[in-house]
């Protein structure tokens, strides 16, 4: 964790296959949150003191946002840092998960989103703007859109950056 960070965060980049295509899971949050509230984003969150490491904290978020059980997901490839305009990093992990029931919390998922694998790999991406990251590097924020949805920010940026332009590292 970098020096002066408090807490660190981890999405679960969960593949899966739905109505016979490869697809990736998506959320649309409730509108009523307080962060990142109504936008599209990956399952994810703050990683807590229980968490093992943060690929821990990835399964536990998409067990209690969408239901996976953690037994139904595996680890595919730990994907490079990310930062968000408010500052957060976070440490997306590529997950395949086997076929069962989704539940979506109602109190966090609005809806569920099938994004076809074969849909992001053809760069369906277009800027929005630019930002500056923690460190002072101005950045480009992405966007397509998806079944009514705007898909944006991180969310984007990490389909872009691993389906698009293929940047992976780790266990892959």
């Amino acid at each position: 964790m970098p020096e002066g960070a408090e807490t660190e965060f981890a999405v679960l980049v969960p593949l899966l296959e739905h109505s016979g295509e490869e697809c990736i899971l998506l959320t649309k949050r409730l509108d009523s949150l307080p962060q990142y509230s109504g936008q599209v984003s990956f399952p994810g969150g703050a990683r807590d003191p229980e968490d093992a490491d943060l690929a821990a904290t990835a399964i536990r978020e998409a067990g209690e946002e969408v239901g996976i059980a953690p037994a139904r997901i595996s680890i595919a490839a730990e994907l490079p840092w990310q930062s968000t305009s408010l500052g957060h990093r976070v440490k997306p992990f590529l997950g395949r998960v086997t076929p069962g029931p989704l539940q979506p919390n109602p109190e966090e998922v609005e809806r569920v989103l099938y994004v076809p694998v074969s849909l992001v790999r053809s760069d369906p991406f277009r800027a929005r703007g630019t930002w500056r990251d923690a460190e002072g590097r101005r950045r480009t924020t992405y966007t397509f859109e998806f079944d009514g949805l705007e898909v944006w920010g991180l969310t984007a940026r990490i389909l872009r950056d691993h389906f698009v332009l293929g940047r992976t590292s780790g266990i892959e």
